[in-house]
């Protein structure tokens, strides 16, 4: 058996989580199955360098940025960005210096069949092993039920209900191979007004201010916010206020008057209105669905 090497500086904010998972053997043997999976703050000097282990890498950047060395290419991977790569091939990734953080939500993963999904991403993708998600993706939500299934061990119930939910997040990549948001780089004051609207949701953000706060005309701002993520500046806030919402209703015991002002709705009828429209479902009725048994 070739020996892994492996390096690493787990710089990272408290905040972060991580997991370890030993999967049932008959999932293990039959299915793609979950190997560790995390939600990581990292600063400035986080890295991880390896070679030679049976593992996939799927780690997509909610905030910040990451460097990804990785066949004789190094890529920048900004917010809405995901890289997927295959550990057995020497890898390295770091905290963009130019940044400084990088908040990134991962899953390590292996077993049968994720080879051909991997090669099938590549294909799609022009053998880049970085692809940019549409604007309304759900991996950090993916990952995050996987982090709360997980939080009190695994047996076959949850290591079955898992392959679900890696199958899907392998999908969501291989299909945002094929969207426009992949095709054209964002312009910096675009990346720059996501990574402000992912950090600041909880305050009070309108079209006029982001466009004051990257000197923008209003009007152009919000044209090409539009054209390269498919959806408005207003409509892209609504998403992430209502998807860490959904985070808050699954991990944590507030109640729904608590929510809504950490998410930046502070008129709590207005939440709950806006999450049934979103979801389909009142917050309540979301937390106790999601609920596991």
């Amino acid at each position: 058996m070739t020996k892994i090497t492996l390096n690493y500086n787990l710089d990272l904010e408290p905040q972060s989580e991580w997991l370890f998972i030993s999967s049932v053997a008959e999932i293990k043997s039959n299915f793609p199955f979950i190997q560790e999976l995390g939600d990581f703050y990292c600063k400035g000097e986080y890295f991880t360098q390896r070679k030679n282990l049976e593992s996939y890498y799927i780690a997509y950047t909610k905030s910040g940025s990451g460097v990804l060395e990785y066949n004789n290419t190094t890529y920048e991977i900004e917010p809405f960005q995901l890289l997927w790569i295959d550990c057995m091939q020497y890898q390295r990734y770091f905290t963009n210096p130019d940044k400084g953080k990088w908040n990134q939500i991962w899953v390590h993963f292996y077993g049968n069949s994720c080879k051909k999904y991997y090669n099938l991403f590549l294909k799609r993708n022009n053998d880049s092993n970085v692809v940019t998600m549409p604007a309304n993706n759900s991996i950090t939500e993916k990952i995050k039920s996987l982090l709360k299934i997980y939080e009190n061990g695994n047996n076959l119930n949850t290591d079955t209900f898992a392959i679900s939910i890696l199958t899907n997040i392998m999908t969501q990549c291989i299909m945002a191979t094929s969207s426009v948001e992949n095709k054209t780089p964002y312009p910096d004051y675009i990346r720059d007004a996501i990574s402000f609207i992912q950090e600041d949701y909880s305050e009070q953000i309108s079209l006029e201010m982001l466009a004051d706060q990257f000197s923008i005309n209003k009007f152009h701002f919000h044209r090409m916010f539009k054209k390269y993520l498919g959806t408005t500046p207003n409509e892209y806030l609504i998403t992430i206020r209502i998807n860490k919402a959904k985070e808050l209703l699954r991990a944590t015991n507030l109640q729904i008057n608590q929510i809504a002002p950490r998410v930046g709705i502070e008129n709590v009828s207005h939440f709950i209105n806006t999450f049934k429209k979103s979801e389909g479902m009142t917050p309540l009725e979301f937390r106790n669905q999601w609920l596991w048994k």
